[in-house]
């Protein structure tokens, strides 16, 4: 028996069933985390920089409310956030002095990216009651390295649990193989004048009328 055994493990191309599924599974897991921390990823971003153009907007619409109150306002000032780059500039169009860049007077109402020298702006450029258009900026590379770090957080989530999530499922396969591995040493262990009927107790369905017809 333990000669026959040897000889079936050297025959190329037997593979473990048991591996064999958990190859599988750990590749679909893998890609369905993949793909799931992504878009994951994506939104999260997406989410945050729509949401630091909505801090610009409701600036906006402070600034256009003073200036309807106080139209000689001077603006060319910034609001400071907890971060040197995180403030935020109000100016007129035109040759301001308080702008960080250079706002052209013609520059159109709405949403803008403008590159200066070393960084891109975030623009909008707002209307008072007045007629009078003023720019509400900030640059880019804060922006963008928050909304990086909240889409990562997002995304941690994913990281931390598929390797769990892995050991779980060569757990569970361990567990479901353990019958057949416990049969397959019993009969292993019999002499080969040992030909009383192999026990079908605990043994999976699929594999009972195998042990049957053995």
């Amino acid at each position: 028996m333990e000669s026959s055994r040897r000889r079936v493990s050297r025959l190329p191309g037997v593979q473990s069933v048991q591996h064999q599924l958990a190859w599988a599974l750990s590749l679909a897991i893998g890609l369905v985390a993949l793909l799931g921390a992504g878009l994951a990823f994506w939104a999260a971003y997406d989410e945050a920089r729509e949401l630091q153009d909505d801090a610009l907007a409701r600036v906006a619409q402070l600034v256009a409310r003073q200036l309807a109150q106080a139209p000689a306002m001077p603006l060319g000032f910034a609001i400071q956030g907890d971060e040197d780059d995180s403030r935020i500039h109000i100016a007129r169009l035109g040759a301001d002095a308080g702008a960080p860049l250079a706002l052209p007077s013609n520059l159109a109402a709405g949403w803008h990216t403008l590159n200066a020298a070393e960084s891109s702006w975030r623009v909008l450029v707002a209307r008072a009651p007045n007629g009078e258009s003023f720019a509400v900026l900030q640059d880019m590379r804060l922006r963008n390295e928050l909304a990086r770090y909240g889409a990562l957080r997002t995304v941690l989530p994913f990281v931390l649990l598929m390797p769990v999530l892995l050991l779980l499922v060569a757990e569970l396969l361990r567990k479901l193989f353990a019958p057949i591995a416990l049969l397959a040493h019993e009969v292993d262990a019999r002499s080969e004048s040992d030909l009383h009927p192999i026990p079908e107790a605990g043994v999976p369905t699929e594999v009972r009328a195998f042990v049957r017809a053995i």
